[in-house]
């Protein structure tokens, strides 16, 4: 069965899903509208550990979930679950740890189609310009994520 949760935060409501076992998705909306909750303790656990991140400086998550995809994608998330807090790399930096600089667009897109945001710190890749580059939740929501971090340095 899926569960599923709403945060407001302060980037915008966060939608949280989740079965008995681990969390499948994170989605940060768009809009305000959100439906009623259907939670469960996992949900629960992920709504209070974002509460943390965002209100009382906690810098990483402990949350059971599985990284679907290719090894190449799972590689990438690997990589950007090492970037510490208020860190930032570039597609290309990240493409040079997997051993390959010339992967940097095919990086972009697995960063750009994160299922997990924040609990997976995919705003902490940007490009080699310095500008935040694109997210499934918007430039200017990634942006905020690491103008946040940078604060809590």
């Amino acid at each position: 069965m899926r569960y599923h949760q709403y945060l407001k935060s302060p980037i915008g409501y966060i939608k949280v899903v989740a079965n008995d076992k681990q969390v499948l998705r994170l989605s940060i909306l768009k809009g305000d509208t959100v439906g009623s909750d259907k939670k469960n303790h996992l949900t629960q656990e992920v709504i209070e550990q974002l509460k943390d991140y965002f209100y009382k400086d906690a810098k990483k998550f402990d949350l059971p979930y599985e990284i679907k995809g290719s090894k190449f994608v799972k590689s990438v998330y690997a990589e950007v679950l090492k970037i510490p807090y208020a860190s930032t790399l570039t597609y290309t930096e990240v493409a040079e740890k997997l051993g390959d600089p010339d992967k940097a667009s095919a990086v972009g897109k697995v960063v750009a189609k994160n299922k997990l945001p924040v609990i997976i710190p995919c705003h902490r890749v940007i490009k080699s310009t310095g500008d935040a580059g694109t997210s499934s939740y918007g430039q200017d929501k990634k942006q905020w994520l690491i103008d946040f971090e940078e604060s809590y340095k």
